[in-house]
């Protein structure tokens, strides 16, 4: 079924024989570390938390999502949602949905990416075409891109958005929903024409008259 993705610096002075010392900065940068520590442990929970309700959402709407735990801090908790009618064609695609790992305690902005693997079969015999389509659509798209994996084979699409790592819970959620949802719509609107490609069903001049 198609997605419904509703979708500071501190400082001390003291007072020594009648004087003011400014004291050591090795505490307020102590400090200022550790109210960053914080503030990233904070933005983590209600990452983990918006990732948890979209499952729970998607799950309700009979979609096979699941939740996989982070692994590392290079390898991200990651929300994967099996789409079984995508395109036209009503097409099977595997969803993944992420926030990508914070660079710093100190960043002012996060991603969130949104990745649609459409078919892990590409025929070695029209792989060439599927490249160079690949490139007439994405030198279009308003946003993310479409890719070929050429070891595996695979053909995907992915959208990533960078958003302020201020915003509230409320917002937050409702921006990964949009970027959710433009991913499986731009995904659906050229997955179709792209599989047959891929498949020999029409050659790339037809392709391109397509656009």
């Amino acid at each position: 079924m198609t997605a419904p993705i509703r979708l500071r610096i501190a400082y001390k002075n003291a007072e020594v024989t009648g004087c003011m010392e400014v004291c050591s900065l090795t505490d307020t940068t102590d400090l200022s570390q550790r109210n960053d520590h914080m503030d990233k442990v904070k933005l983590e929970e209600l990452r983990h938390e918006l990732l948890t309700r979209m499952c729970g959402e998607l799950t309700e709407d009979d979609f096979d999502a699941r939740l996989k735990p982070q692994v590392s801090e290079e390898q991200p908790e990651v929300l994967t949602v099996r789409f079984d009618e995508i395109g036209l064609d009503s097409n099977d695609a595997l969803g993944e949905f992420f926030f990508r790992p914070l660079a710093g305690s100190g960043d002012l902005v996060q991603h969130f990416t949104a990745a649609l693997t459409l078919t892990d079969g590409l025929s070695g015999e029209y792989l060439a075409d599927v490249y160079e389509a690949v490139s007439y659509i994405n030198y279009t798209l308003p946003c993310g891109c479409f890719a070929v994996d050429h070891a595996h084979r695979h053909l995907s699409y992915r959208l990533s958005m960078p958003m302020s790592v201020d915003m509230d819970a409320q917002e937050l959620y409702r921006q990964i929903n949009i970027i959710s949802g433009n991913a499986v719509e731009i995904a659906g609107n050229y997955m179709d024409i792209l599989l047959g490609l891929s498949r020999g069903e029409f050659d790339l001049k037809s392709f391109t008259e397509s656009l």
